[in-house]
């Protein structure tokens, strides 16, 4: 998922892009570059941010995500102000 951007609909939401690998899922929330990590086989509602428990796996998988995002030609947000 790739949400690069602020929507007059969506006034509660920022911009943010998830990966999955295997049961970990990774949420990246650009506003204040916070990776979040869930175990989804342990907790399929994403109750318990894994982050700060497994920063290996936070800096690992944001990672790959920007690799991913950059070979896909993928936009990546702006501050709000800088529109």
């Amino acid at each position: 998922m790739h949400f690069p951007f602020y929507h007059e609909l969506f006034v509660s939401e920022t911009p943010v892009s998830a990966l999955r690998e295997g049961n970990l899922k990774l949420e990246f929330h650009y506003e204040k570059e916070r990776a979040e990590v869930f175990d989804l086989g342990a907790d399929l509602h994403e109750e318990h941010d894994l982050a700060s428990e497994r920063p290996g796996d936070a800096v690992r998988l944001k990672a790959r995500l920007l690799v991913d995002l950059r070979a896909a030609g993928a936009r990546f947000p702006r501050a709000r102000d800088a529109e």
